[in-house]
């Protein structure tokens, strides 16, 4: 009788002897995006951490999407379990928009990861996985032009622009003076000097340096075969 007590008490008062089941992740999740439509923001944001970390991808995901400027490494994280649609945004956030913070080996995980899943990155999946093989296959760069301390105190001044020396404007036409001014700067101007080996600008023309010095970027070249680059 003493230990039927409880067990009455618990009836008598309306509640349930019962531990509810947890939630599963897809219901955190389903919990979270309703939190989300009723500003809840901070609410929701924890709840589908929550679902993410218990593994669920689309959690991940939906965190990417519902976050400032977007989350890289949630979409990396959600394409990392496979989660198809967070593939385009993980490799823009590792590489094709990630400027100066570009992975390229990360980048090359996801495209294996894509191309072993069969995913559509849209437009021209093809082609971007390709992009993504060649800015690996590229390694880092490796300029082989070295600056003389003279040139460094000369073309890092405060003000310099190295760009005259390209237009011949202001300055004569010169494209070693362009690229040693280049070099003196900071940070790098990559995609300034992604043009100049591309084209052969003063240099013998290095596809492959460009392409290492610019990974951010989807590498085209036109039929006179000068770079552009588009995002």
């Amino acid at each position: 009788m003493k230990r039927l007590l409880p067990v009455l008490v618990c009836l008598l008062a309306g509640k349930s002897v019962f531990a509810e089941a947890p939630e599963t992740p897809q219901q955190e999740l389903a919990r979270a995006e309703v939190l989300e439509r009723n500003h809840k923001h901070a609410e929701a944001l924890a709840l589908a951490r929550k679902a993410a970390e218990a593994g669920l991808a689309e959690a991940w995901y939906w965190i990417g999407m519902n976050t400032t400027d977007a989350d890289p490494a949630a979409f990396v994280k959600a394409a990392g379990l496979g989660y198809a649609p967070a593939f385009p945004f993980a490799l823009d956030g590792v590489l094709f928009r990630a400027g100066h913070k570009a992975d390229v080996t990360q980048a090359k995980h996801l495209a294996d990861l894509a191309r072993s899943r069969h995913v559509n990155l849209g437009y021209d999946s093809a082609a971007e996985l390709q992009t993504i093989d060649r800015c690996f296959q590229a390694g880092e760069p490796n300029i082989p032009t070295k600056l003389s301390k003279d040139e460094l105190a000369l073309y890092s001044r405060p003000g310099t622009d190295c760009s005259v020396y390209r237009t011949g404007v202001g300055a004569a036409n010169n494209y070693g003076k362009y690229l040693r001014c280049l070099l003196a700067q900071s940070p790098d101007d990559m995609n300034a000097l992604a043009e100049i080996y591309a084209n052969g600008w003063g240099v013998a023309r290095d596809v492959k340096l460009a392409i290492s010095l610019q990974p951010a970027e989807r590498p085209q070249w036109d039929a006179t075969h000068t770079w552009s680059c588009s995002c």
